[in-house]
């Protein structure tokens, strides 16, 4: 998560909300959070297995991550989207192709920004209302898994068209003798494991992540995946 995340919620103006975050959080962003204006106005509630749930209550989604995050970040956002809350997110790739700002959501370039538009959305719900309905939409529309598994499917059938490519790992890496006899075993081909063709229909926790959640009264936002030790 940015580091300015508890810097943009601290400024905002009025004590009409709450902040719920969800997730593990370490005694550093815990500490960060005490040292805020109004700290009463957050509310760390751990890990959840039931991520509709906990989304329920809250109408605004400010999910601000760090430029060079990683992971699965955009699923957490897609899955608010769905449910009907306004995201607020920070500008970087993934988030930008997600979202359509001022349409489905807000994308902010600055903890200003971010100040500005969640001010903004606390203080007019028809705009919430409409950003909402717009997002839940999209998301119905385009970011469904039947539409990311076929435009998967189509990058895939691209590859699959072009010329095989073959990479020097000798001219890179050198020869490599092991020591020793050598044979292959079970334990040397990870890629054949039937575990990884597996799928699972059980909804994740959200572990290591924190989510936030802006509403005129319980104002969700989202924080760091183990605040300051990680960053996603």
């Amino acid at each position: 998560m940015h580091p300015g995340f508890f810097e943009a919620i601290g400024r905002l103006v009025g004590n009409e909300f709450v902040v719920s975050v969800w997730g593990a959080a370490d005694d550093a962003v815990l500490a960060r959070a005490q040292a805020m204006r109004h700290p009463e106005c957050i509310r760390f509630c751990g890990e959840t297995a039931d991520p509709a749930a906990a989304l329920s209550e809250a109408n605004i989604f400010f999910y601000p991550l760090q430029p060079d995050h990683y992971g699965t970040a955009e699923n957490a956002l897609i899955e608010a989207m769905s449910l009907g809350l306004t995201p607020v997110v920070w500008g970087n790739p993934a988030e930008r192709a997600i979202i359509r700002d001022g349409e489905t959501g807000f994308v902010a370039h600055s903890i200003a920004e971010c100040i500005s538009l969640l001010q903004m959305l606390l203080l007019l719900p028809e705009l919430r209302d409409r950003i909402s309905r717009n997002a839940v939409r999209h998301v119905a529309e385009n970011l469904t898994p039947t539409q990311s598994a076929l435009e998967f499917m189509i990058l895939w059938l691209g590859l699959v068209g072009e010329p095989e490519k073959h990479c020097d790992f000798r001219g890179v890496v050198g020869d490599i003798r092991p020591i020793g006899s050598w044979r292959p075993n079970a334990c040397q081909a990870p890629l054949g494991c039937r575990r990884y063709g597996r799928l699972t229909s059980r909804r994740p926790k959200y572990a290591g992540a924190f989510r936030a959640y802006v509403c005129r009264r319980r104002l969700a936002a989202t924080a760091t995946a183990h605040g300051a030790r990680r960053r996603r």
